[in-house]
């Protein structure tokens, strides 16, 4: 293959179609909004966005988040919540803009490999419009993804343009501009550490001599790097429990396991279809894996033979070959993370390496055999246009955790996770015995599956089935202990009539986390039941001193001022409250019981008349027995 020196003059109009096709395929994901698939983690609930940044940032780099150590991650999620104020539409126009950066970076990189515009601009067209990509740009939550390969090609193009001119002056500030580059990716996320063995990859391609000293002594840093951040991620992920599947397979079967993915993506990368948010791993037959796994390390082999082959006569298609199994190796359950075998948002970066491979062998062959150039290219053309619809209609099943759990459902019909998640939507949504039809098929797919029985008795209670709930969170705390469970029946005690029993699950909860304000809240409601209002105040003012704007603590607090006599204390609180929400039902009950016990009966009843009409029954029957008449 002839390499050039110089980018043709179409090359600059080329990538700019590229980039806006790429754009358009994803202007889908700009309408969408959050999932219950961790965004909810991630950005609804994330204690650090509204933070100051310093105390915030601190934070970030000290505690890993959801199992994973990624502060560059978090900063930039801090980041897009200071400029936007939290729009949904502006996380997701980042993350669109880090994967057209992604795709310019990718197109540089190859440059400085191939220095052949034909096979950078069908590279970079790939690796913009593969469907693949979707999950890793539609999700806001997989900001990690889209940051950590930024990081990561940037510094694999820094160093392979160093490493093509090794006569530069200037090779030691390269050598550092590029391990700060590294560094960053694996602030960003983990599984950047195989940004090293890429990194020998490129030597390879630029015929630097591996037995080179210097060349090893270089990566010594890297390498040291790499190791710290392997372990930071592993103690991350072991401290949440996700390393847990590694008991339920042997030793042999995940290597199985393992070489399956690794088939399986490759198949996605050529023929991306049946894609999913989530890919179960398969089912024991007869208490074994499908005939079928075990093949996969045959074929596991034949794509390494095949690399080893390509290596003499087309260094391209082997470095491509290579950069894909060094980058998707840690990502293939090995040690088996979570519940699914595959996850298409991992073949991001890795995916590069056979687009690469792919384009540089069809330019091999076109090479001797120049007047097929225009049908390949119509051809291309038409895989694009093909990639581009495709990735447009996914970007669409991102658009809300219904249409995506539908979607997943659609391809796994009894995987429980999808039900769990398609529940928990259909519930926000008021759908509350379709959600309890998705818990029911889930917990028929999975027994003993704890959060669909915790969550059903969450669902359980709001349609009236008090007990009902109490036996599905008894289940659910049988089978896996957690805070959460402890903190939901109590909750659910105490709204049933049993402040004893609640007064207990409290207290567990405290003497584990003493920094958890519904269970201090919890706690008061049920001394309040319980007649020791004097206690229930103390425990309001630590719910508060943790959750100042926690609404039931501030009217538990009041009730239980009532209760003590303070009636004018209570009647403050009550006003505090009606400042922020003048509407509050609960508020305007209880500045009404605070006049009438002030003996002011002219206020009272109007206070009384004001809550009946926002919606309190026991206001209407209060007003009814002391205002009626008057």
């Amino acid at each position: 293959m002839t390499a050039s020196r110089k980018l043709p003059a179409w090359f600059g109009p080329g990538l700019l179609c590229v980039g806006i096709a790429t754009a358009l395929a994803y202007a889908p994901t700009l309408q969408n909004g959050l999932t219950n698939w961790d965004d909810d983690g991630y950005i609804l609930q994330n204690p650090w966005l509204g933070q100051s940044s310093w105390p915030a940032f601190q934070s970030m780099f000290v505690m890993p988040y959801k199992g994973n150590y990624h502060p560059l991650t978090m900063i930039s999620f801090w980041t897009d919540h200071w400029i936007s104020g939290g729009s949904v539409a502006w996380y997701h126009g980042v993350n669109l803009l880090l994967h057209l950066l992604n795709t310019a970076l990718a197109a540089g990189l190859v440059w400085s490999l191939t220095r052949r515009a034909g096979i950078v601009l069908a590279t970079a067209a790939l690796f913009g419009l593969h469907p693949l990509h979707v999950e890793s740009v539609a999700w806001v939550s997989e900001r990690k993804d889209v940051l950590y390969t930024f990081f990561s090609l940037a510094s694999l193009w820094l160093y392979s343009s160093q490493a093509a001119r090794p006569e530069t002056s200037h090779r030691g500030l390269g050598l550092i501009a590029t391990f700060a580059l590294f560094a960053a990716a694996l602030l960003s996320k983990g599984v950047a550490v195989s940004i090293v063995p890429s990194l020998l990859l490129i030597d390879w391609v630029h015929r630097r001599r591996l037995d080179s000293p210097g060349l090893w002594l270089e990566k010594i840093p890297f390498f040291a790097l790499a190791m710290v951040s392997g372990w930071i991620t592993l103690q991350a992920q072991a401290g949440t429990g996700q390393l847990d599947g590694l008991s339920q397979w042997t030793a042999v079967e995940r290597v199985a396991l393992g070489c399956a993915a690794y088939v399986r993506y490759i198949g996605l990368t050529f023929f991306p279809t049946g894609l999913s948010a989530f890919h179960p791993y398969p089912e024991r037959v007869e208490g074994a894996l499908p005939l079928l796994y075990w093949t996969a390390p045959f074929v596991f082999v034949a794509v390494q033979a095949l690399t080893l082959f390509c290596m003499r006569r087309l260094r391209w298609v082997a470095f491509g070959l290579a950069f894909f199994s060094v980058n998707i190796a840690l990502l293939l359950q090995w040690i088996p993370v979570g519940g699914a075998l595959i996850a298409e948002r991992y073949t991001y970066l890795p995916s590069l390496g056979l687009f690469l491979a792919a384009t540089a062998a069809v330019a091999h062959w076109l090479d001797v055999r120049p007047a097929r150039q225009r049908l390949v290219g119509a051809g291309f053309v038409l895989i694009c246009a093909l990639l581009a619809a495709t990735t447009f209609a996914r970007s669409q099943v991102w658009h809300d955790s219904l249409s995506l759990w539908d979607d997943t459902l659609a391809q796994y019909p009894d995987v429980p996770v999808a039900r769990l998640n398609r529940s928990l939507a259909r519930y926000q949504q008021g759908q509350i015995a379709e959600a309890l039809s998705d818990l029911d098929a889930a917990l028929v797919a999975e027994p003993g599956y704890a959060k669909a029985y915790g969550h059903r008795g969450v669902m359980r209670f709001q349609a009236g089935n008090s007990e009902g709930a109490l036996q599905d969170l008894e289940e659910s705390l049988r089978i896996e202990p957690t805070l959460e469970g402890y903190l939901n029946r109590g909750a659910i005690r105490l709204a049933a009539g049993y402040p004893e029993q609640a007064l207990e699950d409290c207290d567990l909860v405290l003497s584990a986390d003493p920094n958890q304000p519904l269970a201090w809240a919890n706690r008061g409601l049920a001394l309040n039941e319980l007649g020791r209002p004097g206690a229930a105040i103390a425990d309001f003012d630590r719910a508060l001193a943790l959750a100042p704007t926690y609404l039931p603590a501030y009217l538990g607090r009041a009730e239980a001022r009532l209760a003590l006599g303070s009636n004018q204390t209570a009647l403050k609180e009550a006003d505090a409250l009606l400042v922020h929400s003048p509407e509050l039902p609960e508020a305007l009950f209880l500045r009404a019981r605070a006049l009438k016990n002030l003996d002011q009966p002219g206020p009272a009843c109007r206070a009384f008349s004001q809550a009946a009409d926002a919606g309190s029954p026991m206001a209407q029957t209060a007003w009814e027995a002391h205002c009626a008449g008057r």
